[in-house]
Protein backbone atom coordinates (compact mmCIF):
# COMPACT_ATOMS: atom_id res chain seq x y z
CA UNK A 1 0.00 0.00 0.00
CA UNK A 2 2.21 3.07 -1.44
CA UNK A 3 -0.91 5.76 -1.58
CA UNK A 4 -0.07 7.55 1.77
CA UNK A 5 1.43 10.59 0.51
CA UNK A 6 -2.09 11.00 -1.58
CA UNK A 7 -4.05 10.56 1.59
CA UNK A 8 -2.01 13.14 3.55
CA UNK A 9 -2.39 15.58 0.39
CA UNK A 10 -6.27 14.81 0.87
CA UNK A 11 -6.39 15.76 4.00
CA UNK A 12 -4.19 18.40 4.42
CA UNK A 13 -6.32 20.68 1.62
CA UNK A 14 -9.55 19.32 3.44
CA UNK A 15 -7.94 21.55 6.46
CA UNK A 16 -6.64 24.45 4.09
CA UNK A 17 -10.06 24.53 3.13
CA UNK A 18 -12.29 24.49 5.90
CA UNK A 19 -9.55 26.87 7.29
CA UNK A 20 -9.67 29.38 4.05
CA UNK A 21 -12.93 28.36 2.38
CA UNK A 22 -10.58 26.96 -0.30
CA UNK A 23 -12.45 28.93 -3.13
CA UNK A 24 -9.87 31.98 -2.96
CA UNK A 25 -12.98 34.44 -2.98
CA UNK A 26 -12.61 37.65 0.12
CA UNK A 27 -15.00 38.48 2.00
CA UNK A 28 -15.40 42.50 2.52
CA UNK A 29 -17.10 44.12 5.21
CA UNK A 30 -20.63 45.17 4.76
CA UNK A 31 -22.61 48.44 6.23
CA UNK A 32 -24.71 48.08 8.94
CA UNK A 33 -28.48 47.63 8.75
CA UNK A 34 -29.49 50.16 10.95
CA UNK A 35 -27.56 53.15 11.09
CA UNK A 36 -28.03 54.85 14.77
CA UNK A 37 -27.71 58.54 14.74
CA UNK A 38 -27.60 60.59 18.47
CA UNK A 39 -29.16 63.70 18.10
CA UNK A 40 -28.01 66.04 20.70
CA UNK A 41 -31.37 68.15 22.24
CA UNK A 42 -29.81 71.36 23.72
CA UNK A 43 -31.02 72.05 27.11
CA UNK A 44 -34.21 73.85 28.06
CA UNK A 45 -33.89 77.59 28.28
CA UNK A 46 -35.85 79.22 30.66
CA UNK A 47 -38.35 81.59 28.37
CA UNK A 48 -38.45 84.80 30.41
CA UNK A 49 -42.09 86.34 30.07
CA UNK A 50 -41.98 89.89 29.38
CA UNK A 51 -42.77 92.43 31.75
CA UNK A 52 -47.27 93.11 32.71
CA UNK A 53 -48.26 96.47 31.34
CA UNK A 54 -50.81 97.58 32.64
CA UNK A 55 -52.90 99.86 30.33
CA UNK A 56 -54.31 103.24 32.07
CA UNK A 57 -57.24 103.95 31.03
CA UNK A 58 -58.04 107.33 29.29
CA UNK A 59 -60.49 109.01 31.29
CA UNK A 60 -62.80 111.13 28.40
CA UNK A 61 -65.03 113.97 29.38
CA UNK A 62 -68.52 113.28 29.60
CA UNK A 63 -69.97 115.34 26.65
CA UNK A 64 -73.43 116.49 28.24
CA UNK A 65 -75.89 118.15 25.65
CA UNK A 66 -76.30 121.86 26.27
CA UNK A 67 -80.22 122.26 27.26
CA UNK A 68 -82.59 125.15 27.03
CA UNK A 69 -84.15 126.26 30.20
CA UNK A 70 -87.94 124.56 30.00
CA UNK A 71 -90.35 127.06 29.03
CA UNK A 72 -93.52 128.25 31.22
CA UNK A 73 -96.55 125.92 31.40
CA UNK A 74 -99.15 127.30 29.36
CA UNK A 75 -101.41 125.89 32.04
CA UNK A 76 -101.47 128.94 34.81
CA UNK A 77 -102.34 125.81 37.15
CA UNK A 78 -99.45 124.37 36.81
CA UNK A 79 -97.16 127.40 38.33
CA UNK A 80 -96.65 127.62 41.86
CA UNK A 81 -96.56 131.80 42.19
CA UNK A 82 -95.28 133.61 45.21
CA UNK A 83 -96.05 137.15 46.16
CA UNK A 84 -93.72 140.23 45.69
CA UNK A 85 -94.18 143.48 47.34
CA UNK A 86 -91.85 146.41 47.84
CA UNK A 87 -93.04 150.20 48.77
CA UNK A 88 -94.68 150.56 45.86
CA UNK A 89 -96.41 147.85 44.78
CA UNK A 90 -97.42 144.12 45.15
CA UNK A 91 -97.63 141.18 41.91
CA UNK A 92 -98.19 137.66 42.06
CA UNK A 93 -95.09 136.07 40.16
CA UNK A 94 -94.02 132.27 38.78
CA UNK A 95 -91.79 130.82 41.12
CA UNK A 96 -89.18 129.94 38.82
CA UNK A 97 -88.38 133.66 37.28
CA UNK A 98 -85.87 135.70 38.39
CA UNK A 99 -86.37 139.94 39.76
CA UNK A 100 -84.16 142.38 39.17
CA UNK A 101 -84.76 146.23 40.39
CA UNK A 102 -82.87 149.26 39.23
CA UNK A 103 -83.04 153.39 39.84
CA UNK A 104 -83.48 155.45 36.01
CA UNK A 105 -82.69 159.02 35.84
CA UNK A 106 -84.16 160.30 32.92
CA UNK A 107 -81.44 161.22 30.49
CA UNK A 108 -81.87 164.77 28.04
CA UNK A 109 -83.30 164.24 24.90
CA UNK A 110 -83.33 166.77 22.44
CA UNK A 111 -87.23 166.79 21.68
CA UNK A 112 -90.35 165.02 23.05
CA UNK A 113 -91.18 163.33 20.17
CA UNK A 114 -89.84 162.65 16.62
CA UNK A 115 -86.81 160.44 15.99
CA UNK A 116 -84.20 161.76 18.18
CA UNK A 117 -86.23 161.15 21.55
CA UNK A 118 -86.91 157.37 20.23
CA UNK A 119 -83.29 157.07 19.24
CA UNK A 120 -82.54 158.39 22.77
CA UNK A 121 -84.74 155.91 24.62
CA UNK A 122 -84.25 152.81 22.57
CA UNK A 123 -81.59 151.85 24.91
CA UNK A 124 -83.74 151.97 27.92
CA UNK A 125 -86.38 150.10 25.90
CA UNK A 126 -85.14 146.76 25.22
CA UNK A 127 -83.83 146.85 28.77
CA UNK A 128 -86.58 147.85 30.85
CA UNK A 129 -89.50 147.69 29.08
CA UNK A 130 -91.89 149.78 26.31
CA UNK A 131 -92.23 152.73 29.29
CA UNK A 132 -92.36 156.30 28.44
CA UNK A 133 -88.97 157.80 29.57
CA UNK A 134 -89.14 161.19 28.97
CA UNK A 135 -88.22 163.32 31.92
CA UNK A 136 -90.72 165.81 32.54
CA UNK A 137 -89.08 167.78 35.53
CA UNK A 138 -92.16 169.95 36.11
CA UNK A 139 -94.58 166.81 36.29
CA UNK A 140 -91.99 163.80 37.82
CA UNK A 141 -89.32 163.80 40.61
CA UNK A 142 -85.76 163.25 38.91
CA UNK A 143 -85.79 159.54 39.25
CA UNK A 144 -87.56 156.04 38.79
CA UNK A 145 -87.94 152.76 39.72
CA UNK A 146 -87.89 149.82 37.65
CA UNK A 147 -88.70 146.13 38.84
CA UNK A 148 -87.85 143.10 36.42
CA UNK A 149 -89.41 139.91 36.64
CA UNK A 150 -87.52 137.15 33.75
CA UNK A 151 -88.34 133.87 32.93
CA UNK A 152 -86.35 131.32 32.76
CA UNK A 153 -85.75 131.02 29.16
CA UNK A 154 -86.07 134.65 29.00
CA UNK A 155 -89.00 134.70 26.19
CA UNK A 156 -91.23 136.48 28.88
CA UNK A 157 -90.67 139.55 31.23
CA UNK A 158 -92.85 141.62 33.33
CA UNK A 159 -91.60 145.37 34.05
CA UNK A 160 -93.04 147.92 36.37
CA UNK A 161 -91.68 151.33 35.94
CA UNK A 162 -93.15 153.73 39.29
CA UNK A 163 -92.82 157.55 38.89
CA UNK A 164 -93.45 159.83 41.07
CA UNK A 165 -95.60 162.99 41.53
CA UNK A 166 -93.55 165.89 42.64
CA UNK A 167 -95.52 167.26 45.46
CA UNK A 168 -97.35 169.93 43.70
CA UNK A 169 -98.31 167.21 41.71
CA UNK A 170 -100.19 165.16 43.94
CA UNK A 171 -103.62 164.40 42.92
CA UNK A 172 -103.61 165.99 39.50
CA UNK A 173 -102.72 163.72 37.45
CA UNK A 174 -105.38 162.41 35.09
CA UNK A 175 -106.35 159.68 32.43
CA UNK A 176 -107.95 160.62 29.97
CA UNK A 177 -110.87 157.71 30.02
CA UNK A 178 -110.63 157.95 25.72
CA UNK A 179 -108.28 156.04 23.52
CA UNK A 180 -106.55 159.16 22.42
CA UNK A 181 -104.85 159.30 25.73
CA UNK A 182 -103.22 155.59 24.76
CA UNK A 183 -102.55 156.70 21.31
CA UNK A 184 -100.48 159.53 22.55
CA UNK A 185 -98.73 157.28 24.92
CA UNK A 186 -97.92 154.72 22.09
CA UNK A 187 -96.90 157.28 19.99
CA UNK A 188 -94.00 159.33 22.19
CA UNK A 189 -92.50 155.47 21.96
CA UNK A 190 -92.78 154.85 18.38
CA UNK A 191 -93.65 158.02 16.34
CA UNK A 192 -93.64 155.94 13.20
CA UNK A 193 -96.81 153.94 13.82
CA UNK A 194 -100.26 154.82 13.33
CA UNK A 195 -101.08 153.83 17.27
CA UNK A 196 -104.36 152.42 16.23
CA UNK A 197 -103.02 149.93 13.41
CA UNK A 198 -101.13 148.14 16.38
CA UNK A 199 -103.53 149.03 19.43
CA UNK A 200 -106.05 146.77 20.48
CA UNK A 201 -108.64 145.58 23.97
CA UNK A 202 -108.15 149.47 25.27
CA UNK A 203 -110.12 149.52 28.38
CA UNK A 204 -110.51 151.99 31.43
CA UNK A 205 -111.36 151.87 34.73
CA UNK A 206 -111.35 153.35 38.24
CA UNK A 207 -111.32 152.72 42.19
CA UNK A 208 -112.04 155.14 44.31
CA UNK A 209 -109.57 158.08 43.16
CA UNK A 210 -107.12 155.79 41.39
CA UNK A 211 -107.44 155.40 37.25
CA UNK A 212 -106.55 152.44 35.15
CA UNK A 213 -106.19 151.76 32.08
CA UNK A 214 -105.01 148.56 29.83
CA UNK A 215 -104.44 148.04 26.20
CA UNK A 216 -102.17 145.01 23.70
CA UNK A 217 -99.82 145.75 21.77
CA UNK A 218 -98.85 144.11 18.47
CA UNK A 219 -95.69 145.60 16.40
CA UNK A 220 -94.37 144.79 12.69
CA UNK A 221 -91.07 143.55 12.45
CA UNK A 222 -87.64 145.00 13.47
CA UNK A 223 -89.78 146.87 16.94
CA UNK A 224 -88.80 145.63 20.20
CA UNK A 225 -90.77 144.61 21.90
CA UNK A 226 -92.74 142.79 18.87
CA UNK A 227 -95.92 141.91 21.62
CA UNK A 228 -97.02 142.95 24.62
CA UNK A 229 -99.79 144.17 27.14
CA UNK A 230 -99.73 147.51 29.45
CA UNK A 231 -101.44 148.52 32.63
CA UNK A 232 -100.96 152.06 33.82
CA UNK A 233 -102.06 153.04 37.34
CA UNK A 234 -102.64 156.46 38.19
CA UNK A 235 -102.78 157.29 42.23
CA UNK A 236 -102.64 160.46 44.27
CA UNK A 237 -98.31 160.18 44.67
CA UNK A 238 -97.48 157.72 41.70
CA UNK A 239 -97.63 156.55 38.13
CA UNK A 240 -97.16 153.11 38.02
CA UNK A 241 -96.56 151.24 34.30
CA UNK A 242 -96.74 147.28 34.31
CA UNK A 243 -95.98 145.76 31.08
CA UNK A 244 -96.30 141.82 30.33
CA UNK A 245 -93.43 141.50 27.40
CA UNK A 246 -93.29 138.59 25.18
CA UNK A 247 -93.10 138.01 21.14
CA UNK A 248 -95.53 137.80 18.62
CA UNK A 249 -96.43 134.18 19.44
CA UNK A 250 -95.96 134.16 23.44
CA UNK A 251 -98.67 136.69 23.63
CA UNK A 252 -101.55 134.32 22.38
CA UNK A 253 -99.96 131.68 24.34
CA UNK A 254 -99.45 133.12 27.75
CA UNK A 255 -102.19 135.33 27.48
CA UNK A 256 -103.80 133.28 30.71
CA UNK A 257 -100.33 133.89 32.80
CA UNK A 258 -100.69 137.81 31.32
CA UNK A 259 -104.20 138.19 32.96
CA UNK A 260 -103.04 136.48 35.77
CA UNK A 261 -100.34 138.56 36.77
CA UNK A 262 -102.03 141.57 35.88
CA UNK A 263 -105.21 141.00 37.83
CA UNK A 264 -102.88 140.20 40.75
CA UNK A 265 -100.81 143.62 41.20
CA UNK A 266 -101.55 145.94 44.26
CA UNK A 267 -100.51 149.33 44.59
CA UNK A 268 -99.29 150.71 47.71
CA UNK A 269 -100.45 154.40 47.64
CA UNK A 270 -103.54 156.53 48.72
CA UNK A 271 -106.13 155.85 46.44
Amino acid sequence: MKNYPALVLVLLCLGIVLTAGCTGQKETAQPPLVTETTVLTPAATAVTPPPLTLLTPVETATVVPATSPAADPTDIHAITFLQYSDSDFGIDYPSTWTITSSTYTPDYCPAAFGSGKVECYADAVRSYGPFDFYGDENTFADTARIVVFTSPDGRLKFAAFTRDFRDYQSGNFKIDPNIDWIKNEFQKMYPDLFPTNYVGNYQYFRSGNAMAATYDARLPAGYYPSAYSKKVVVTVHHLYSFAFISDTEGADTYRDLNQRMMSSIETMDIA
